[in-house]
């Protein structure tokens, strides 16, 4: 969950909360930062304090069961993929539900974490845009 792209977020958690409410599932809310400062927080702290607001908020407004996911990491640009399918393989996850912005230039060289996630993970995946 990008924590600092509230339009994205929104639009997926919309989803996401919809279809935990209705199915009766588990919401796991993930995200993925580093200890250096970032649009979303100063601190890894500060997120992790966002993240939690953020989950316990989805928890009372939607009366769903959700758990909030703060995962650790160097580089979270370059390890962001690897480290979301290693948290769907370890936490037996049958959906995704994740946010995307509109392509750009940048799509071209390198491919957005959605794309990759869809593309590798072997469950479904709800991209949303």
């Amino acid at each position: 969950m990008d924590l600092s792209d509230s339009e994205a977020q929104t639009k997926a958690l919309s989803v996401a909360t919809e279809m935990a409410r209705t199915h009766n599932a588990e919401l796991h809310a993930v995200s993925i930062g580093s200890n250096l400062p970032d649009p979303a927080a100063r601190t890894e702290s500060e997120r992790t304090a966002t993240l939690n607001a953020l989950v316990s908020d989805l928890r009372t407004q939607h009366n769903i069961d959700a758990t909030a996911h703060e995962i650790h990491s160097v580089d979270p640009g370059a390890e962001m993929d690897s480290l979301l399918m290693q948290f769907i393989e370890e936490c037996q996850i049958d959906l995704v539900v994740m946010s995307s912005h509109e392509p750009g230039l940048m799509e071209y060289i390198f491919p957005a974490h959605g794309s990759y996630i869809a593309s590798h993970a072997k469950i479904s995946v709800f991209v949303v845009r």
